[in-house]
């Protein structure tokens, strides 16, 4: 059961959240700078899912249905990939980054991995749905905090380094 809710609002939202209004209220700029970064991998990880949520309008298995039913654009409740898994990984890939321990790593990644597991145990899921969740929870977290460049496109500037000054700045190499 605790697993199952690692990649729910409460979990997430109070985590990143938290982390950024810490950091704001007690006036600890790099505190307040990994919230920012947290909650923009979160962001990022949730518009992609539920984005592709919508488009590829995969059924989830406890409908009696099989793994290769799709119904794309369609309103109903759609698997692939998992919304749960994807904010589960992105939290463990941001916290993770963040803290820069390695025991914390793997509990971090163990959770994220267990609340996978839940959803296809749960059968809300199948093995691909979980997959691709924890996929696009890694690849936003890491595009997000720096760590990695996709398709040639970096993070946000002003989720990386402190300018002093207002702004954003996005970058692409081609």
């Amino acid at each position: 059961a605790v697993v199952r809710r690692c990649g729910q609002p409460e979990v997430y939202g109070v985590v990143a959240l938290g982390t950024l209004t810490t950091g704001l209220i007690s006036g600890n700029r790099p505190l307040s700078r990994a919230g920012q970064r947290i909650s923009a991998g979160l962001i990022v990880a949730g518009f992609t899912t539920t984005s592709l949520k919508l488009i590829v309008g995969r059924r989830r298995p406890f409908g009696g249905e099989e793994q290769y039913d799709f119904n794309p654009f369609s309103t109903s409740t759609d698997a692939w990939p998992s919304g749960h898994t994807t904010t589960a990984f992105a939290l463990a890939a941001s916290l993770s980054d963040e803290i820069g321990s390695t025991p914390v790593t793997i509990g971090l990644y163990s959770l994220a991995t267990l609340t996978g597991w839940s959803r296809m145990n749960d059968n809300k899921h199948w093995l691909t749905d979980v997959v691709a969740g924890a996929a696009i929870g890694v690849t936003s977290a890491k595009l997000m905090n720096g760590r990695w460049r996709v398709f040639g496109i970096s993070a946000p500037r002003f989720l990386l380094e402190p300018s002093g000054g207002a702004g954003l700045a996005w970058s692409a190499t081609f």
